[in-house]
C-alpha cells in the first residue's frame, strides 16, 4: 500500500469518527415519555437514616413539565420552618429518576425522585433537616374505587357439620366472601376440615357496623338453632370484620375466641380514601365516632375482651440509592413484598409503624389521642412486612391460624 493510499484512508476514517460524532451531538434533548404534570400530595415517609417519621399535614408539589425539562412549587409542613413555597427546576430521565434544585435564593434544597409503575412518586428532600425526608407523593385520582355487591350470607365452606368447633370467618372493608379463599386453601391442606367446619360471614361493608353485627348474631343464631353451627364458635376477623364481630358481641354474640387481623379497633385516619367514607358504616371508622366510642366503653363486650387474640402487620421503607458524590440516599425502597399503592400512601398517613391501613396501636389496642389502652386483650407479635389486604392471605399468618385453631379446640 503506498504512502498516498495511506494518508486516504486515514482522512475518511477520520472524517466518519467527526461525522457521527456531529450527528450524537445534535441529539441532545432526551426524549421522555412519562408526564408528571399537575398537584401532587404526599406525605413524610421517613428520614435519611431509615428512622420512621409521621407529618401533622401533608406536602404539595405542582408540578410542570416540558418534555425532559421541570419546574415545580414544593409545599413543605410549617412545622419544619417553611412559612411558604419553595420554587424548583430540573429535569426527568428515561430510567424514571428525577433531580431538581431550588432556585429561592435563601434556600438550599435538592430533590431527588423515582416515578412509580403505580403512579406514585418518590421523592427525597436533602435540606430540609439534617437528615434528608422522605415523601410519598401521589395524585387524588389514583385513589380506591369500591363496589357494592356484597350480601349477608353465613355459608359453610369447609368441613361437615357436626364435626368439631365451628369456626367462622368475617372479612374486612371493601372485600367479601373471595377474600378468604387462600386461608381457606392453607386450613384444608393441613386437615382443619377433618376436626372442625369453617364458616363465612359476608356482610355490606358500606352499612353500618353495628347493623352489619345484629345481621351476623340473627345469623349465627340460627344456624345454632339448627344444629349447624356449634356453641361457642370461635372467630377469625380481618380488619373491619372484628369491629363487626365486637358489635355482635357486644350484642351477647355467642363466641368462644376472637382473632382479629388488623382490625381498627381504635378507629382509622383512611376512611376517606373510599367513596362514601365520611358516612354510613365506613364512617364509623373515624377515632371519637359514636359507634367507636360506643362500643369501647360497653360493660359487657369489656369483659369479653381476655377472650380476644390481636394480630397486626407492618409495612415499612429503607434508605437504597446513594448519590455517588454527595453519599447521601436518593431514593428508596419497600420492604418485601411491596404494598399496595393505597397502602403506600396509608403508611404516610397513618402514626408509625402501620401495616398501611391501620396503625399498630389500633391493631393493638394500645391506646391513642382518643382510647386507652387494654391489657385484657392478648397480642401477638407483630408480623412484619406483611401489609394490611394480604394480613388474611399471607403463608405465615394461615400457619398461625391453623395452629390456633388446633390449640383451642
Amino acid at each position: 500500500m503506498t504512502h498516498t493510499q495511506i494518508k486516504l484512508i486515514t482522512v475518511l476514517f477520520i472524517s466518519i469518527i467527526l461525522s457521527v460524532s456531529c450527528r450524537k451531538s445534535v441529539v441532545e434533548t432526551e426524549q421522555i415519555s412519562m408526564d408528571i404534570n399537575g398537584e401532587w400530595l404526599g406525605y413524610l415517609m421517613s428520614d435519611g437514616l431509615g428512622n420512621e417519621k409521621t407529618s401533622d399535614s401533608s406536602y404539595t408539589f405542582d408540578v410542570i413539565q416540558s418534555n425532559n425539562l421541570l419546574t415545580a412549587t414544593l409545599g413543605i409542613p410549617a412545622e419544619f420552618g417553611f412559612n411558604s413555597s419553595i420554587s424548583f427546576s430540573g429535569e426527568i430521565h428515561s430510567d424514571s429518576t428525577l433531580n431538581m434544585i431550588s432556585t429561592n435564593n435563601d434556600t438550599e434544597l435538592k430533590i431527588f425522585g423515582t416515578v412509580n409503575e403505580d403512579k406514585s412518586l418518590e421523592i427525597v428532600i436533602d435540606g430540609a433537616e439534617q437528615e434528608r425526608q422522605f415523601i410519598l407523593m401521589y395524585m387524588e385520582e389514583h385513589l380506591l374505587t369500591s363496589s357494592y355487591s356484597n350480601a349477608h350470607k353465613l355459608e359453610l365452606k369447609l368441613g361437615q357439620i357436626g364435626t368439631g368447633r365451628s369456626i367462622i370467618l368475617v372479612h374486612g372493608m371493601n372485600d367479601n366472601a373471595n377474600s378468604w379463599k387462600e386461608m381457606l386453601a392453607y386450613l384444608d391442606e393441613h386437615d382443619i376440615d377433618a376436626t372442625n367446619n369453617v364458616w363465612i360471614f359476608e356482610y355490606k361493608w358500606w352499612e353500618p357496623i353495628a347493623y352489619n353485627g345484629y345481621k351476623m348474631s340473627e345469623m349465627v343464631t340460627e344456624k345454632q338453632n339448627e344444629n349447624k353451627i356449634t356453641q361457642h364458635p370461635i372467630i377469625i376477623a380481618h380488619s373491619m370484620g372484628g369491629l363487626v364481630s365486637r358489635s355482635y358481641i357486644k350484642g351477647h354474640g355467642d363466641f368462644y375466641r376472637l382473632v382479629t387481623l388488623s382490625t381498627p379497633h381504635l378507629g382509622s385516619k383512611l376512611s376517606h380514601f373510599v367513596p362514601f367514607g365520611t358516612v354510613s358504616g365506613v364512617g364509623d371508622l373515624i377515632p371519637g365516632h359514636d359507634f367507636l366510642n360506643e362500643l369501647n366503653s360497653d360493660t359487657y363486650e369489656k369483659a369479653q375482651r381476655s377472650k380476644y387474640w390481636l394480630l397486626n402487620g407492618r409495612i415499612s421503607t429503607y434508605p437504597a440509592c446513594l448519590d455517588p458524590i454527595f453519599h447521601i440516599p436518593t431514593c428508596y425502597h419497600w420492604h418485601h413484598p411491596e404494598p399496595t399503592h393505597i397502602e403506600k400512601i396509608g403508611h404516610g398517613k397513618l402514626n408509625k409503624p402501620n401495616d398501611g391501613m391501620v396503625a399498630n396501636s389500633s391493631a393493638r389496642f394500645t391506646g391513642n389521642d382518643y382510647y386507652q389502652r387494654d391489657n385484657s386483650v392478648h397480642r401477638v407479635n407483630t408480623f412484619e412486612w406483611i401489609n394490611h389486604k394480604n394480613l388474611n392471605k399471607n403463608h405465615r399468618v394461615c400457619k398461625w391460624v391453623k395452629d390456633f385453631i388446633n390449640d383451642h379446640q
